[in-house]
């Protein structure tokens, strides 16, 4: 059988597949998207590392610290210990606990803030000795509070208010006393109404009622000296023995 000649195919041309290449990032975005992701970073770190340090550690035996190597969270977590119960001791040994940390420490504005706190406490103690007729305690109470703290303004306002009420007090009640030697009983007693107004309950209450009394036994005495001088005057001296008699018993 003869052979038939075979029809080649017709040869196809093969295209040429060119891989495209993406456009290069410029330089300067590279480098800026380097720097974002180290702000990232350093954002993280910085809140992690802040993170721990406010962490305070609830299990610490205070009683047990050997305070020169003690952490600044250590300290810090020890004096809140000692100032819950709000006692004067107690509160000054807080203060001293974590006062001397540097001033460039990260817990360095919440210390401040506790520091703040515990000197006002102090300070309502001082208000509750000042309040009950002790200035000189409650002043005394209030310096104890160290000289270096963030209150001390408070602490020297709060002193010259004490000393200021003190002496407007002290003023009115010595007006008393002289209206009371000059007999103007009317004076005496408004004078004595006077200390009502003062915002030391002291002034307020005890020595208001030690006033008033004061006017009445006054009175009562003035009394006593008028009647025994018109029986004097009227030769009445029986009436006069028998006056004073009286007078001594009922005392």
């Amino acid at each position: 059988m003869p052979a038939t000649p075979q029809t080649p195919f017709p040869k196809t041309s093969q295209a040429k597949v060119t891989q495209v290449q993406p456009p290069k990032r410029p330089f300067w975005q590279i480098w800026q998207l380097w720097g974002i992701l180290l702000v990232l970073c350093s954002g993280v770190i910085g809140y992690s590392a802040t993170s721990m340090l406010l962490k305070l550690p609830k299990t610490q035996n205070c009683n047990k610290v050997f305070w020169p190597f003690a952490s600044a969270s250590v300290r810090l977590y020890c004096a809140q210990t000692a100032a819950e119960d709000k006692e004067l001791e107690g509160l000054l040994s807080a203060i001293k606990l974590v006062a001397d940390l540097p001033a460039d420490h990260p817990l360095r504005p919440e210390i401040d803030r506790n520091i703040d706190r515990w000197a006002a406490s102090i300070l309502e103690l001082g208000e509750a000795q000042f309040q009950s007729g002790k200035l000189d305690t409650a002043i005394a109470t209030a310096r104890r509070i160290p000289k270096n703290v963030s209150a001390q303004k408070l602490i020297d306002d709060k002193i010259a208010g004490w000393e200021s009420i003190w002496a407007k007090g002290e003023e009115t009640y010595q007006q008393v006393e002289k209206k009371l030697r000059e007999a103007d009983w009317n004076g005496a007693f408004t004078w004595a109404v006077r200390l009502t107004d003062s915002s030391n309950e002291y002034w307020a209450t005890t020595k208001y009622e030690e006033s008033i009394n004061n006017i009445n036994i006054a009175q009562e005495e003035n009394a006593s000296i008028t009647k025994a001088q018109t029986q004097i005057s009227s030769g009445k001296i029986d009436d006069l023995l028998l006056a004073i008699d009286k007078r001594m018993i009922s005392r």
